[in-house]
């Protein structure tokens, strides 16, 4: 399960270059949620942030406005930067070295904070294959009509912590749209999903957290709610 990171909109004074190190040359990690965002929308743009010594969180915009984010092992010359996504997708160099072109007028909004939220369920991932499935039936062509996009799928309630949160089907459309479900449970092709998401709130933020990456929605729109 992958968690995430901070609330700030992107600096002004961000460097003109970023450079990651990865902690192993091979690590595919910010490239495949790179190639994904990048196949998702050719001007899409990722936020890198240094999450710790060792770890690095990369967070791809959405024409969803949702956010998915993931974290890999990597050290980065700079505490924030955003990239176009596209020039994520390339390999790093022989030592594991990436160097980019920073692009902060790319990025709009907050980030999610980065700690602070609260598991409200864990729901079955045939749940969501459902909700896929029925979106796949109730649109015939590529654009999803609004009223579906802003239409809440599910509600859930955690009465030990007195907490609840809404999913929004765009949330769902994200899931499928970044490859994070499998295509069915029970078979060889599903065996590294676990057979649940795992459902997260802070404020009006909402998490959904799966074993490739985590899907947020601020149901506050692009205003910095807590």
């Amino acid at each position: 399960m992958h968690p995430p990171s901070d609330t700030h909109d992107a600096a002004s004074t961000q460097p003109t270059h970023v450079t990651i190190t990865y902690a192993r040359p091979d690590d595919s990690g910010l490239r495949a949620l790179a190639t994904r965002a990048y196949a998702h929308d050719f001007a899409g743009a990722l936020r890198l942030r240094r999450h710790n010594e060792n770890t690095v969180e990369v967070f791809a915009s959405t024409k969803l406005d949702t956010l998915v984010s993931r974290r890999f092992a990597a050290t980065m010359d700079c505490e924030d930067a955003v990239i176009r996504a596209q020039a994520a997708t390339q390999h790093p160099d022989e030592h594991g070295v990436f160097t980019a072109v920073t692009c902060p007028a790319a990025w709009t909004g907050p980030l999610p904070p980065q700690e602070g939220f609260t598991l409200v369920e864990d729901l079955p991932v045939d749940t969501f294959l459902q909700l896929s499935r029925d979106n796949k039936q109730q649109t015939t062509s590529d654009k999803m009509p609004t009223s579906l996009l802003n239409q809440d799928v599910i509600t859930v309630n955690n009465d030990a912590t007195g907490t609840q949160a809404i999913v929004a089907n765009r949330m769902v459309l994200t899931l499928d749209a970044f490859g994070l479900l499998p295509k069915t449970t029970g078979t060889e092709g599903s065996k590294h999903y676990p057979p649940v998401v795992r459902v997260s709130v802070r404020g009006r933020w909402v998490r959904l957290d799966t074993v490739f990456a985590s899907v947020y929605y601020n149901r506050g729109g692009h205003l910095l709610v807590l």
